[in-house]
């Protein structure tokens, strides 16, 4: 899992500096807007759900199912807020139709992956983190491959984002495949769902911050400078950021 981890967080790291490479500064600095965009209003489905989830397992298995859906449940109304919220800031012209474009598809594929998380979580209850690791590894490998075939078929970056989409649906499809069928026949009533909302708070609020400490400045940066400056700052950062992965990776595994 350490391994996949480390795999996962350089695989992406390895995606935009490829972009930014062979695509050059401008191009990568669309990406970047439209990532930073996104992340920042894709903040309130990191609320801190699989957290929650996580903890009410460790408490009590047999609330497994009940949780997952919950979890689900919680993720879906919380993205649906988040990407209206995404649309209508882009609505007001504020960006170019290249980032507009990118940012919607980078969106869609951001709320796939976070149905992602709450798997990854439940492989943690039933003591299968090897699943985990080989799903995020296929996952990896396939991101890197197809960026890297598209790039050397002069294609688009509205290819690449949606290549990546395309890769975070056929993921989740292979999680839903692998989860117990029974897991999913829970039905949560509305106070439970409340009340996992307001139990997922305390950790909502550091995850939130730290998500918006990775994404304010580039967005701050889109405001004021070129695409292209924005590209070479956003380029280099993501350099810098190859250092910490590993930490990052083992931290998290523990």
């Amino acid at each position: 899992l350490l391994i996949a981890d480390a795999a996962s967080k350089g695989a992406n790291v390895l995606v935009a500096l490829l972009i930014a490479r062979y695509l050059g500064p401008v191009l990568f600095g669309k990406y970047a807007i439209a990532a930073s965009v996104c992340g920042l209003f894709m903040m309130i489905t990191g609320i801190g759900f699989e957290q929650e989830f996580t903890r009410r397992g460790g408490i009590d298995k047999n609330a497994i199912p009940q949780n997952l859906i919950a979890n689900h449940m919680a993720i879906a109304i919380t993205s649906v807020v988040s990407y209206l919220g995404m649309f209508i800031f882009f609505s007001f012209g504020v960006y170019s139709k290249d980032v507009v474009t990118v940012g919607l598809i980078l969106g869609v594929a951001l709320v796939v992956m976070r149905f992602h998380l709450p798997f990854r979580h439940l492989c943690l209850f039933l003591n299968k983190s090897n699943v985990t690791a080989a799903i995020q590894s296929i996952s990896t490998f396939s991101i890197v491959v197809i960026t890297l075939a598209i790039i050397s078929l002069n294609g688009s970056l509205t290819t690449i984002v949606s290549s990546q989409l395309a890769v975070a649906a056929g993921i989740l499809m292979i999680w839903c495949w692998w989860v117990p069928k029974n897991y999913f026949s829970a039905q949560p009533s509305t106070t439970q769902l409340v009340d996992f909302f307001k139990k997922s708070i305390p950790f909502a609020i550091s995850n939130i911050l730290w998500i918006a400490y990775f994404n304010f400045d580039t967005l701050m940066l889109s405001l004021l400078r070129t695409e292209g400056e924005v590209g070479i700052y956003a380029g280099v950062y993501r350099i810098i950021g190859i250092n910490y992965i590993i930490g990052y990776a083992i931290t998290n595994t523990f």
